[in-house]
């Protein structure tokens, strides 16, 4: 009885073996084809080279109460960075996060879309992930829920709050009017609002331009130190809890140590930049701050990537 159990297993093993061989069909083997592959190393060049160095400097930081349009502003105050950073020109892609992290987000699609569903802590995975392939040193360590940041360390990172406006304002420090990334405004602006979109719209996915819907990166004129979609396509995340700052200076600020509720909600994360299909040019200001709780995840919120430079 056993014998013969084991020969019709074996028979009926042999019969699938052949038919599936008969098939013609290729067996799977779990590794990636040459064009997958040659995708992967050319998303990893674009997340790892097309960087804009940044010099350290002082600049003026906010946007004086008058002048204010909507969403939350910082304080005007003079911010100090004493590093160095080079931040990435463009926000990571669908290809990029895929090439790092293995997968994308079901309802995010297109690859050189800018990466959206993602949290706060996806881009801090992301971060430390890259760096690790890149054999730089991991910025970001996680313990028992806890974030901390090595910022002297030389693996990629989010921008602080800080370092996000000083790269959009790239050497505009106007703070009576307002700013956007790449042009700052013309008093009579406030009257003709055709023309502000017109001229925003040079350089930004916004409301009345995107069709509803995200861009590909770089389809926009970039700011004058060569950063493209700072303004308009997706809100970016930063590093900083939010929390209403004060006009002191200050000097390599990151935000408080332990966020508090914002607007009837738990800690945010601090968000720059703007949702290129529900924002006007005033929600796209280098001065507009907008924030969420880390594990949130939205259509329109992203990320771009910076690290400090060694010297």
């Amino acid at each position: 009885m056993k014998k013969t159990l084991l020969k019709t297993t074996a028979l009926l093993a042999a019969m699938l073996l052949s038919a599936s061989l008969a098939s013609g069909k290729p067996k799977k083997s779990g590794k990636k084809s040459a064009k997958d592959s040659g995708e992967a190393a050319a998303a990893l060049k674009t997340a790892t080279e097309d960087f804009i160095r940044v010099e350290a400097g002082t600049f003026m930081m906010g946007i004086c109460e008058e002048r204010s349009w909507y969403g939350d502003k910082d304080a005007v105050h003079s911010v100090t960075l004493t590093r160095s950073f080079y931040i990435c020109d463009h926000e990571v892609t669908n290809a990029e996060y895929k090439a790092v992290m293995g997968k994308t987000y079901r309802l995010s699609k297109g690859d050189n879309l800018p990466v959206t569903w993602v949290t706060w802590d996806n881009a801090i995975d992301y971060c430390n992930t890259l760096s690790e392939m890149q054999g730089l040193t991991p910025c970001y360590t996680k313990e028992k829920g806890n974030v901390t940041c090595d910022f002297s360390a030389n693996g990629y990172r989010l921008p602080t709050d800080a370092e996000w406006e000083y790269a959009a304002r790239a050497g505009d420090n106007s703070t009576e009017i307002r700013v956007w990334s790449g042009i700052h405004e013309e008093l009579e602006w406030d009257y003709d609002r055709s023309a502000l979109d017109n001229a925003v719209g040079e350089y930004a996915w916004f409301e009345y331009n995107s069709g509803n819907k995200l861009h590909p990166g770089k389809e926009k004129k970039p700011n004058a130190w060569g950063l493209y979609d700072m303004i308009g396509n997706v809100h970016e995340w930063c590093w900083d809890w939010y929390a209403s700052s004060s006009n002191e200076p200050a000097t390599d600020p990151t935000g408080p140590a332990v966020g508090s509720g914002t607007r009837g909600r738990g800690p945010t994360r601090i968000t720059r930049g703007g949702a290129g299909w529900d924002c006007g040019p005033g929600g796209s200001t280098v001065a507009t701050r907008d924030c969420d709780e880390p594990a949130k995840r939205h259509p329109w919120r992203g990320f771009r990537v910076v690290r400090t430079a060694d010297d």
